[in-house]
């Protein structure tokens, strides 16, 4: 190269003046083996629990219970406009949801008639069978109700068998 050139030579050089060179790395990737217990292994996080670990979702031990979820299913189902969505939020199954949704349909279409039934024994019966009583006890005009109050977006759109 010629003096006064833009291009310099720029070496690697040590302080005392003798070249660098740096180490190889591998010399065959032959050498390198790893164990199977050194791998990386990878945990499947269960899609049920929280970031904390801790199982969300609550059981149900009472109407009051059963109304409060299904109402807090409904607000988030009103912001959110998927049910999926909603209920994920909530912490809780649509199934769950559907199959107790009866008690809080009749809570809100018709209280008169919810006051009316005899009221839920915890030692006698399970929650899914006051929501067969509570489905029993509407009559065409309640049900009709209810599928309008749906049509409105006052109650969750669940249809049940």
């Amino acid at each position: 190269m010629e003096a006064g050139s833009s291009h310099q030579l720029i070496g690697s050089f040590t302080e005392e003046g003798a070249p660098f060179e740096p180490p190889a790395l591998f010399d065959s990737f032959e050498e390198v083996e790893l164990h199977p217990l050194d791998r990386q292994r990878t945990i499947k996080i269960s899609s049920k629990r929280s970031r904390d670990g801790e199982n969300t979702r609550v059981r149900m031990k009472n109407v009051v219970g059963v109304i409060a979820r299904y109402m807090t299913a409904l607000q988030e189902f009103r912001r959110s406009v998927s049910m999926k969505v909603a209920f994920d939020r909530v912490g809780v199954d649509r199934n769950t949801i559907s199959r107790t949704a009866a008690i809080a349909e009749l809570s809100l279409a018709a209280p008169e008639v919810f006051h009316a039934l005899p009221p839920w024994d915890e030692k006698e019966e399970t929650l899914a069978h006051y929501a067969v009583r509570c489905k029993q006890a509407m009559d065409d005009s309640i049900k009709a109700k209810i599928k309008a109050m749906k049509a409105k977006g006052e109650l969750l759109p669940i249809v049940s068998k």
